[in-house]
């Protein structure tokens, strides 16, 4: 599948390129193999992607958080209106994208309180809630 359409379908993907591959960092381009060796030990994760033929599809991860605020970013143009804008200055974008990201947030509250009372006020497993 091309990444152009997957991207144009808004389907999330990973994408897998050499060490010798150069991004865009800091205004110039480097490897992606110099890139990666900058980051901490501690920062990478091994996590398991789907079961394939040949077993696991286990890879290591590190910048995990940038995925989760893309997919929050999506769901919030689809959703709350993120990207239905026309404003002339800093201080209207920024009311409409807070107003946007406020609504995304009363909407999951709202996901996640209905889906409680559906499952006679157990916490679903996206829930944290205290033992105490």
């Amino acid at each position: 599948m091309d990444r152009r359409f997957l991207e144009e379908d808004g389907q999330p993907y990973v994408l897998a390129v050499g060490c010798q591959q150069c991004l865009w960092q800091n205004l110039r381009q480097r490897r992606v193999d110099k890139i990666a060796d900058e980051i901490s030990a501690d920062a990478w994760s091994r996590l398991n992607i789907a079961d394939g033929a040949k077993g696991p599809g286990a890879h290591d991860w590190a910048a995990g958080h940038r995925w989760s605020i893309e997919c929050c970013f999506e769901a919030a143009k689809q959703e709350t209106g993120l990207d239905n804008y026309e404003v002339r200055s800093w201080h209207d974008w920024y009311r409409h994208i807070t107003l946007s990201m406020t609504a995304l947030a009363l909407l999951g509250v709202i996901r996640v309180t209905a889906n409680e009372a559906a499952l006679g006020g157990k916490p679903t497993s996206r829930t944290r809630r205290s033992t105490k």
